[in-house]
């Protein structure tokens, strides 16, 4: 599995998915967001996660949400849970198949009305809302970014994979 754990600031892999347990996320304290869009091939690997957690008690306990983009207006969503978990679909060319990172606080210049990166939405909640979360970005490997509706093959291999670790 070339799938990978990496704790703020430490770029080099320190172990499998399951070195983190999912089930560290079955809280009411917890959120889980999936992010992407639905109508874009791969980039629905968010929202199909919260799919796949509405119909299994995984997490039963977490709140579930989706979000076409992350906005600046969610680090005052996360400053209301002590743990948060982002999954979106990946196009970096340093994710094979899965990555999963420990989030830490850090104002970055992809701060526009488009993006903005978990770094930031936490640096963000700092500042305004004095309570850091915990703050975990799960990436999943896509390959197909036009219109339509499912995932590549491809896609669906690395989907595989953390639908693995949940029920792990």
């Amino acid at each position: 599995m070339n799938a990978h754990v990496v704790e703020p600031a430490n770029e080099h892999r320190v172990g499998e998915l399951n070195a983190v347990n999912f089930t560290n996320f079955n809280s009411p304290e917890h959120l889980i967001l999936g992010i992407g869009n639905e109508s874009r091939q791969d980039d629905g690997i968010g929202w199909a996660f919260i799919d796949y957690l509405e119909t299994r008690p995984a997490c039963a306990h977490a709140t579930l949400d989706r979000r076409y983009q992350l906005l600046v207006e969610d680090a005052e969503v996360i400053s209301h849970f002590k743990r948060v978990l982002i999954v979106d679909a990946s196009q970096e060319a340093h994710v094979d198949t899965v990555s999963l990172v420990r989030i830490a606080p850090k104002l970055d210049t992809s701060f526009t009305s488009h993006a903005v990166s978990p770094e930031s939405i936490l640096a963000t909640c700092v500042q305004c809302f004095a309570v850091q979360p915990e703050l975990w970005f799960l990436t999943i490997k896509g390959y197909e970014w036009q219109f339509g509706h499912g995932l590549s093959a491809q896609a669906q291999m690395n989907f595989q994979m953390v639908l693995d670790w949940v029920s792990a």
